[in-house]
């Protein structure tokens, strides 16, 4: 798994121009908002960047969320930068996520915050026990929070995981699909495969980014480790390591236990309430990625049979996989 995962970046067929715009994109992410906010405190004009500042973090976590998709699907290789809207749509839905998941220590610290605020300001009187209650109180609020924080790191994954097989952000908070996938000695085993590219790969990063290089690489481990987490999470979720689907947990209708689709892919397979994922099956008028990103054009050259259209009296026509129609015919003034 370790070696599949630090091979998926490379793999990608526009690798380099993936890693670029994976690492201009955390470059920006890393130094716009404190520009923003300096900006900001200038002049209330620097608003007008706010969509700059905003945009580059949601798509990074979209393409994450992708990545993931791609590990439960058995991808080798990490996706490439298209569907942006998609992207940031994703994004926008992690990022929700994550802010749920962090809710509950939000809201504790908040409430000793207040309570240390009241005691100071003397708007409550404890008496001589005030103090140290305050004291105790930030104390276990803050022992709560490393505890939390380290249960985050291992839970929010396979929440994502949940969300990029469903399409369905509702499913990861789902506790007891959440659970299921956390106990998977496969998760388990992609988890610390993942935490641990990332501890060394950032340590590496994290230098280099004075020179700019350490973004690009920062960007190549952080989707290492994502298309590990999904690796890791696709037996809990039906599959096998190739991507297919597997037998555990799934009935015979094609529906596991808890109501995921056998194929892991929810609502962008069977036309559910999807996000992103549902989006990358139902835009017909979209190029496929290789065109977008200019590896292939349409050819006349490639058989019928092969694109899966048809061929009659020279002129062949089909859809490709991913819903994208194409048409090889041939001006007749020509």
């Amino acid at each position: 798994m370790l070696t599949d995962a630090l091979k998926t970046p490379a793999r990608t067929d526009d690798a380099a121009s993936t890693v670029l715009i994976g690492g201009a994109l955390a470059l920006v992410s890393t130094v716009g908002p404190p520009l923003f906010v300096v900006g900001l405190a200038s002049t209330p004009l620097a608003l007008a960047f706010a969509p700059f500042v905003a945009l580059p973090p949601l798509v990074l976590r979209g393409y994450h969320v992708r990545v993931i998709r791609g590990g439960l699907d058995g991808d080798p290789a990490a996706p490439s930068f298209v569907r942006w809207g998609g992207l940031v749509v994703d994004g926008a839905k992690s990022l929700l996520l994550s802010v749920g998941y962090l809710l509950p220590v939000a809201v504790a610290a908040g409430i000793v915050a207040a309570a240390a605020s009241a005691v100071d300001a003397g708007g409550v009187d404890f008496g001589p026990v005030g103090a140290p209650l305050v004291s105790v109180g930030v104390t276990v609020v803050g022992l709560f929070g490393v505890v939390y924080g380290l249960a985050f790191l291992y839970v929010r994954p396979a929440a994502l995981a949940l969300f990029a097989a469903s399409g369905r952000l509702r499913d990861a908070f789902s506790p007891r699909r959440v659970l299921r996938v956390c106990r998977s000695g496969d998760y388990v085993t992609g988890w610390l495969v993942g935490i641990g590219v990332l501890a060394v790969g950032l340590a590496v990063a994290v230098p280099l980014q004075l020179v700019l290089v350490g973004f690009a690489v920062a960007f190549y481990v952080e989707v290492a480790a994502h298309s590990a987490y999904g690796r890791g999470a696709a037996s809990a979720l039906g599959r096998d390591s190739r991507g297919a689907i597997g037998t555990g947990g799934v009935d015979a209708g094609g529906i596991d236990g808890d109501g995921i689709p056998a194929d892991g892919i929810g609502a962008d397979r069977i036309g559910g309430d999807g996000m992103e994922g549902a989006a990358d099956s139902r835009v017909p008028s979209e190029a496929p990625p290789s065109v977008q990103t200019g590896r292939t054009v349409g050819s006349p050259a490639v058989s019928a049979n092969r694109r899966g259209g048809t061929a009659t009296n020279g002129r062949q026509t089909g859809t490709a996989a991913d819903g994208f129609v194409w048409d090889d015919a041939e001006d007749p003034d020509e």
